[in-house]
């Protein structure tokens, strides 16, 4: 008889998640502070307290309506451990507890995401409009986000664009990345129609509407990756509870739109839809410059046990991942290609271009400044030299262990990997690539499959026995 654990794994990672989470709220709280007085100023949920109750939750970590959220997300969580107790009960029939007991905590699980991080992102969206547009708001994700929807409107050209005249130098006057643009059309140009939609009914928009619904769409796809319901649980914990991308959703950087798009790929592909699948990764190509490096892991996967050979079939999981990337980015380079090299190529390369990239974060950077081989954090310095030495030969190793271990989620894992060394030798290392990287290796632990994409699945073999009957 199979020895049932106590606690299964998806409910050790959404308890650790959830207290990571947690703290990393605070403290942001505490950074960027959330004052009662505006709090109480939100519509609807501002009032929803009386006067005594909520000036006895003020408090420095949480305002009182972060104080609910949180109180609330751990009741579920404790809802949560105990269908676990229940699934993991000795003698429980595996047939009975798959039923009942993954279902639940899938809701369980989808309404401490929606609590955790969508009232979060929703009551930072109402704070930016109770004060000022530079107020509670990442600059590229959303300052930026917000001006770059408008004028695709008014017909203007977002990387020709110097930002000293907006609110983006309002929060960041001292920048960096003033005159650049970092992103990919696809950021902001499918966004065109939320903008004009939200104006319309409440006079305002906030790119992370785009943002939320591009994380609804990661929470009712990530389901269809993982083959066990354990694996979909867990995968879907570390996806939408990520302790830096959740938060960094909160204030509006994109990598969950990006990581969106690359977790419905990977439920299309899983389906055999490859045409969706192709779509999904030529929008997050178009995105952003960092996912273009998983292109060749997830070309190999896409072949899976075809013959390298000239044949124009090679070509056909590939054509909806390019045409979908040239449809949103061809049109800015036939506008101005000088332009989008030096915002999304030069800029992000750390290249010495005017408003450049400082030296900064928790890379190896950092040895080069406190080692004194700069005089200036906006010096030029060799980075690339680390990065061929190292990253170079890791690629190559990495795309032979590719076609060695040809899966789908080989390739994800392997491009996580090799990200989280790229960034690690750049320019500027920040919290969020590390988060991106996280998810991405995930996939490789609990999205793992035994057949590479599109291979036919081989039929079950019937067991040797007595008949039910």
């Amino acid at each position: 008889m199979k020895t049932r654990l106590p606690l299964t794994l998806d409910a050790l990672l959404l308890t650790l998640l959830l207290v990571t989470r947690a703290r990393v709220d605070t403290f942001a709280n505490a950074i960027v502070p959330r004052p009662a007085e505006v709090v109480r100023q939100i519509p609807l949920v501002g009032g929803l307290l009386a006067e005594r109750p909520f000036a006895l939750l003020v408090d420095w970590l949480a305002d009182p309506l972060s104080q609910l959220v949180l109180a609330s997300t751990f009741g579920l969580l404790v809802c949560y451990l105990l269908v676990d107790l229940i699934q993991t009960w000795p003698g429980r029939r595996e047939q009975l507890a798959l039923r009942w007991a993954y279902p639940l905590k899938l809701i369980l699980l989808f309404l401490i995401c929606l609590l955790s991080v969508g009232a979060n992102t929703v009551m930072v969206m109402a704070l930016r409009q109770a004060t000022t547009p530079a107020q509670f708001a990442h600059d590229g994700g959303v300052l930026m986000g917000d001006l770059a929807v408008r004028w695709l409107l008014e017909g203007v050209n977002v990387y020709q664009q110097d930002w000293r005249t907006t609110w983006v130098v309002a929060a960041y006057p001292n920048g960096p990345g003033l005159s650049h643009y970092p992103y990919l059309p696809f950021a902001f140009v499918p966004a065109a129609p939320l903008y004009l939609l939200t104006t319309s009914l409440w006079g305002w928009y906030d790119h992370r509407l785009f943002y939320l619904l591009a994380y609804l769409a990661l929470l009712a796809v990530t389901p269809w990756i993982a083959p066990s319901p354990g694996g979909r649980l867990a995968l879907a914990a570390i996806f939408a509870l990520n302790p830096i991308l959740a938060n960094d959703l909160i204030y509006g950087y994109n990598d969950m739109l990006v990581l969106a798009l690359l977790a419905l790929a990977l439920a299309a592909y899983r389906t055999d839809h490859q045409t969706l699948g192709g779509i999904a990764v030529g929008c997050a190509l178009a995105t952003k410059g960092t996912v273009w490096p998983l292109l060749p892991f997830l070309t190999i996967a896409l072949w899976g046990t075809q013959r390298l050979a000239l044949d124009w079939r090679l070509l056909r999981p590939l054509l909806p991942i390019v045409l979908t990337a040239a449809l949103f980015i061809l049109p800015y380079a036939l506008w101005d290609a000088p332009a989008l090299w030096e915002d999304t190529v030069l800029y992000n390369a750390g290249a010495p271009v005017a408003d450049g990239l400082p030296i900064k974060g928790w890379g190896a950077a950092t040895f080069v400044v406190a080692l004194g081989w700069v005089d200036d954090l906006f010096a030029p310095f060799p980075f690339w030299v680390g990065e061929l030495l190292l990253a170079g030969p890791l690629t190559v190793v990495l795309l032979v262990r590719q076609w060695r271990h040809n899966t789908l989620a080989a390739a994800f894992a392997h491009f996580g990997l090799l990200s989280l060394v790229v960034v690690y030798l750049s320019r500027t290392m920040n919290p969020n690539y590390i988060g991106f990287a996280l998810a991405m290796l995930a996939v490789g632990v609990f999205a793992a499959e035994e057949r590479p994409v599109g291979a036919p699945t081989a039929p079950a073999v019937p067991k040797a026995g007595p008949s039910s009957r």
